[in-house]
């Protein structure tokens, strides 16, 4: 008797645990704890989803919440489009600049780019010369333009390009430009997934820090790091603020603190 209710316990036992693991929802919490930190080390260290354009750290505040950096110069791939926020510009605007990166250009050979994807809100009241924006995908007559909100998105290319090496995108939209200027800017990084209130957030802890500096803070660029496939804890963003002057109470006094992005 003994025995049989020994064997009895022992098949219950073992059903129970297969009916567990059987169980979807319970395979799936366990597989998002076994891929959450595999996923943050390979997207934090695999390098192709790192590389940006190279800069100088030139000054820092003393928390740091914020650096002044100094980009090098470079070429860039620009359009102007109408979209509802940051997220959806920065994303139509990576998905047009890969296209032509692909071979949608005037050679049809592929273009070499940076990660990085940044955004800039303009206003049409500002403007002092007509710009062609592509449209809306929601709204493609641009009928209802109170929809919309209107961005400069634009991605680094290769930095051992010159202007022309590059061919011309098959998009009306795109612009190459030539930036031989080394301007300051303001620099506070984040990370995660861009939303317009973390943007928000990190703006305003951007433009405090500033004042508390002596720095004015006028229009602002998002720039997003990362692609998408990189695990959303790991990807890295930024707000930038172009600025006139570097105050010398911030300026390192070494020249050993260079960063390459």
């Amino acid at each position: 008797i003994r025995d049989r209710y020994q064997r009895r316990v022992r098949v219950l036992h073992q059903n129970s645990l297969s009916m567990v693991f059987r169980n979807p929802k319970f395979r799936a919490v366990l597989g998002a704890i076994l891929l959450f930190p595999s996923g943050y080390i390979v997207s934090s260290y695999y390098p192709l989803g790192r590389n940006g354009p190279k800069y100088i750290v030139k000054a820092a505040d003393n928390n740091p919440t914020y650096n002044i950096r100094i980009y090098t110069p470079h070429i860039k791939a620009e359009l102007a489009l109408a979209a509802k926020n940051y997220s959806e510009a920065l994303k139509r605007g990576e998905e047009e600049f890969d296209k032509f990166c692909a071979g949608e250009n005037s050679r049809r050979a592929k273009v070499k780019r940076l990660s990085p994807i940044v955004a800039k809100e303009i206003f049409p009241e500002k403007l002092t010369a007509p710009v062609r924006v592509l449209p809306n995908l929601d709204d493609p007559t641009m009928a209802h333009k109170s929809s919309s909100r209107y961005f400069w998105v634009y991605t680094f290319l290769w930095s051992d390009y010159t202007l022309g090496m590059v061919p011309k995108a098959n998009n009306p939209f795109i612009k190459l430009v030539e930036e031989r200027t080394s301007l300051p800017w303001a620099a506070k990084d984040f990370t995660g997934i861009l939303t317009e209130k973390k943007i928000e957030f990190n703006y305003d802890k951007l433009k405090e820090s500033m004042l508390r500096d002596g720095l004015e803070m006028n229009d602002f660029e998002v720039l997003k790091m990362d692609p998408d496939w990189v695990f959303w804890p790991a990807r890295r963003n930024a707000i930038l603020s172009k600025i006139d002057h570097i105050p010398e109470s911030l300026l390192f006094d070494t020249a050993s603190d260079n960063k390459k992005s």
